[in-house]
């Protein structure tokens, strides 16, 4: 698959530079008809107000798994959990070049997660009844970490950093693709331009409110979570 080797302990890097934190280790493997992807994050602000699958977790801290059955860098799946077990499923389809257009459809994977003292782990399990037209020789992948923080920055992390994180670039750095969703705050401070400095000051500060509220939404998920006991030790997971 791609570059990334089945039961191969990767520790992601950085985006952008290139640079590992070991904060995050990912590896999978496929056992019978079934692919599972495992994810250890080390994390100790987490920021996730999303309660329903499909809503747009990637927006806050996420991993996901882009994926393409048979090389056709067309036509990809994305696979993404949130801390809390919230999942997003969506097909993209490109030109190989541009930007993909993403359909949302209902998930037809599973998984499990478990906060843990600094962090959080999860593990996909996609059957291969549902990864239509798999072939094991051609099939890709790229893997990802999204970490917001509290600030509103949010930071993407690969075992093969694309820097450009577009539809033709997710699946190898070599790749001549561009699968590109930026940062959508990120690309607000590149590309905004206010006319003047009180409509500036008037957007941080909505800007700001909207992160607290993000953060004191992302607490109290954390404590009904754990008050409904789905907060579970660590050893539910094997080791990555």
């Amino acid at each position: 698959m791609s570059a990334i080797r089945e039961n191969t302990v990767y520790l992601l890097k950085e985006n952008v530079t290139g640079a590992e934190n070991g904060e995050c280790r990912f590896r999978f493997v496929r056992e019978g008809e079934n692919l599972r992807f495992f994810f250890d994050v080390a994390d100790d602000e987490i920021v996730s107000p999303f309660a329903a699958d499909n809503e747009n977790i990637y927006e806050g801290d996420a991993v996901e798994v882009f994926l393409s059955p048979d090389g056709d860098l067309t036509f990809y799946k994305e696979l993404e959990v949130s801390p809390y077990g919230v999942r997003f499923y969506g097909n993209i389809r490109s030109d190989g070049v541009k930007n993909g257009a993403l359909e949302k459809i209902p998930p037809a994977f599973r998984a499990k997660t478990a906060l843990r003292e600094g962090g959080w782990r999860a593990e996909i399990e996609l059957p291969l009844s549902a990864f239509i037209g798999f072939d094991p020789d051609k099939a890709r992948m790229n893997a990802f970490r999204l970490d917001k923080r509290a600030d509103g920055d949010q930071r993407l992390y690969a075992p093969h950093p694309v820097r450009q994180f577009s539809p033709s670039r997710i699946f190898s750095r070599h790749l001549p693709l561009t699968l590109s969703r930026k940062n959508p705050q990120a690309a607000l401070r590149r590309g905004a331009r206010f006319s003047d400095c009180a409509r500036r000051a008037a957007e941080e500060a909505k800007t700001a409110r909207r992160h607290t509220k993000e953060k004191e939404d992302a607490t109290q998920r954390r404590e009904y979570f754990q008050a409904q006991g789905r907060t579970v030790g660590g050893a539910v997971y094997p080791e990555i």
